[in-house]
């Protein structure tokens, strides 16, 4: 927990100094988030929301959650928002990629779509991040070609931080024997969310 608890240290001083900052809750909300302390960061969220909406991080982490519980629609509309315009629009278009092409509801699932998504996040960074090239990998994979899945997944993996590397080295295994990754959503998820 290393970085995430300096940052929830400050962020919980800078708080107490601004209260009334609900960008400093969604930012320590994103904190809690990567310190799979899920159950902070939606209080944080919720304080940050009781004080004005949500900024574009809170919208984000907010994002993030949601689609850990499996709750896919909630989460497109605000990715879809992140795409307007905003800071984070890269990762609001990896994420919509994600979502569309890992949701473990076959209704929300949608490999097209999730390679559209995919491809514009990766163009967007020149195909030179983890992230966006695993969920390149993931709609090649539910589309079934498997080969673009190992070459892309390949590439992640080549880019992916050490923490990344072993989630993304496991999906690898998945396209190598033909087989789409899936999320399993985990209400009120206490463990890393991705």
């Amino acid at each position: 927990m290393g970085n995430h608890a300096m940052a929830i240290a400050d962020l919980t001083e800078a708080i107490r100094l601004e209260p009334k900052r609900g960008d400093f809750h969604s930012w320590r909300a994103a904190s809690y988030l990567e310190a799979a302390r899920v159950d902070l960061a939606i209080a944080d969220l919720e304080a940050a929301e009781r004080l004005g909406p949500l900024d574009v991080q809170g919208t984000y982490v907010k994002g993030k959650i949601l689609e850990s519980q499996g709750d896919y629609r909630q989460a497109i509309e605000l990715y879809r928002r992140l795409t307007q315009g905003s800071p984070l629009a890269v990762p609001g278009l990896a994420r919509l990629a994600r979502v569309y092409v890992t949701a473990a509801d076959d209704a929300i699932r949608d490999g097209k779509k999730a390679l559209e998504y995919a491809e514009e996040a990766c163009a967007a960074v020149q195909y030179r991040e983890a992230k966006p090239l695993s969920y390149l990998a993931a709609a090649h994979a539910e589309l079934g070609d498997f080969d673009k899945a190992v070459e892309s997944q390949t590439k992640a993996i080549a880019l992916a931080t050490d923490d990344d590397r072993k989630d993304l080295t496991e999906q690898l295994e998945l396209y190598k024997a033909r087989k789409p990754y899936r999320q399993t959503p985990t209400p009120r998820v206490a463990a890393k969310v991705q």
